[in-house]
């Protein structure tokens, strides 16, 4: 048996055995990660953390899809690929101003990396938000990180504000594509009411 207060340990052996033995089930990783590490974490162990606390607590809708997203636009550098910046971008504008669940979020971008093969290269912006990752994490588990998380995700949307206009056009072109992805899927109304809750 794997014990998570073993000295010696670092993270990659936590989350590799940790996973195997089943701590993720009750939960035993994720409160790991806030006694030991939240305070001076990175952004790639706030990423983990933050992993391992939505499926801790169930990733209802798939919100790990958001998260994923948030962090490739909050993150992205001239090594990223275009593909991967744009698709983070649509997921954002997909769950935010569209209210789509990370479930239909995943389907949309299948749909339309059926349809298209280039992909653009986008401008970077100097600042990704006034929300970061980490502050994130560092929101009490529960409502709060939820919350702090939506805020996270409209912060890193805001600061691509000279590109909207690009992404709605993408969506626009490949509309068809798109929304056989996710037909007979109800959009989100959770997320969608609480939007405006969010002000950046």
């Amino acid at each position: 048996m794997f014990h998570l207060n073993r000295p010696g340990y670092e993270m990659r052996d936590i989350l590799a055995f940790g996973w195997a033995d089943g701590y993720h089930q009750r939960g035993i990783i994720s409160r790991w990660f806030e006694t030991n590490l939240v305070a001076t974490m990175d952004k790639a162990a706030a990423h983990e953390a933050l992993s391992y606390y939505l499926i801790d607590s169930g990733n209802a809708g798939f919100r790990i899809q958001h998260m994923v997203d948030a962090y490739a636009a909050e993150t992205a550098g001239p090594e990223t690929k275009p593909i991967q910046l744009v698709f983070a971008l649509i997921g954002l504008f997909l769950h935010l101003e569209r209210g789509y669940s990370g479930a239909m979020v995943q389907k949309a971008h299948t749909a339309l990396e059926r349809g298209r093969k280039n992909w653009s290269s986008l401008a970077l912006p100097t600042e990704r938000g006034a929300f970061g990752l980490q502050d994130v994490m560092n929101a009490p588990a529960g409502p709060e990180r939820d919350s702090m998380m939506e805020r996270w995700c409209l912060s890193v949307w805001q600061a691509y504000e000279e590109h909207h206009e690009i992404v709605r056009s993408l969506l626009s072109r490949d509309r068809k594509p798109s929304m056989r992805a996710t037909a007979g899927v109800e959009r989100d109304p959770v997320i969608r009411r609480a939007i405006p809750r969010y002000p950046v």
